[in-house]
This record gives structure tokens, C-alpha cells and sequence, in this order.
């Protein structure tokens, strides 16, 4: 199914189908699962290659605090607190 054919579904199905429904919570975890991919990656770093004279001699783990913060903020704005980065208790 194609982009536009979803959007056109959930247009048809309205905002109290199951349909929708099943959307939003998808989205929801679409959501917990880039947070906690980026939290992993921020805490555990990402190997990169370097390389000497044009020929790969090793890998390095690079950290980056940035993109912690980043997950932190976008999670936040998602959340409206800055309490809990997985949104209100249900």
C-alpha cells in the first residue's frame, strides 16, 4: 500500500475507527522505539572506520552527547513535561 492510499484510509475510516486507532499506537511506538534506539546510541556510541594512508586501520567509538539531549528535548515537546520522556500514565 502506498503512502497516499494509507492517508486516504484513515481519512475514510474517521478519527474513531479501529483503524485509527491502530495508527496512533503504532505511531506511539514508532516514537519509543526511535527514543530508545537514539538513547542506545548516545550511552553505547557508533563504531566508525578511520583510516591512514587511504586503507582502513581500525574502527572507533564515537560519542555524541548531542543527540542525547536532543531525544530528551524532542521528547519533551511530544510529552508537554519533562518528567517522563514516554508520555502520561494511561
Amino acid at each position: 500500500m502506498s503512502r497516499k492510499s494509507a492517508y486516504e484510509l484513515r481519512r475514510r475510516a474517521g478519527p474513531e475507527s479501529g483503524f485509527e486507532r491502530v495508527w496512533r499506537a503504532a505511531q506511539s511506538m514508532g516514537r519509543t522505539n526511535t527514543w530508545f534506539a537514539t538513547v542506545d546510541r548516545a550511552l553505547n556510541g557508533v563504531e566508525e572506520p578511520y583510516f591512514y594512508r587511504g586503507i582502513q586501520r581500525g574502527t572507533r567509538r564515537v560519542y555524541n552527547d548531542r543527540v542525547l539531549i536532543a531525544a530528551f528535548r524532542a521528547m519533551q515537546r511530544a510529552t508537554g513535561g519533562p518528567d517522563n520522556p514516554f508520555g502520561p500514565d494511561e
